[in-house]
This record gives structure tokens, C-alpha cells and sequence, in this order.
């Protein structure tokens, strides 16, 4: 069975895995698990502006 999934899904996937994979990260350097909040951005809300005005998560 071949799935395609959309690259913007696709995005906003791997962004919550690297999110949770670091709140994993700071649990294991001692920071209490209550004191992280796992919130992923992708393309449809970007986080920071590049040099040239375009955006990005």
C-alpha cells in the first residue's frame, strides 16, 4: 500500500516529533515534565523571519 501524504502534514509531523523528542531531552537533564510545553510550528505558522522578509518554522 502506497500512502502520499501532503508535504505541509508532513512538516507539521516532524516538527512535533523534534518538539517532543527535546521536552524528552530536557525531562532526562532534569527538568520536570510540567514545566515543558510541547507546541510544534510548521509552515502555516512560522516562528521567525529571514533576511529576505520570508518566514519560517
Amino acid at each position: 500500500m502506497i500512502s502520499i501524504i501532503s508535504s505541509s502534514f508532513q512538516t507539521c509531523v516532524f516538527a512535533q516529533y523534534r518538539a517532543q523528542a527535546v521536552a524528552a531531552w530536557l525531562q532526562g537533564q532534569g527538568v520536570r515534565a510540567g514545566a515543558i510545553v510541547v507546541q510544534a510550528a510548521g509552515e502555516k505558522t512560522p516562528v521567525t523571519e529571514t533576511d529576505v522578509g520570508s518566514r519560517h518554522a
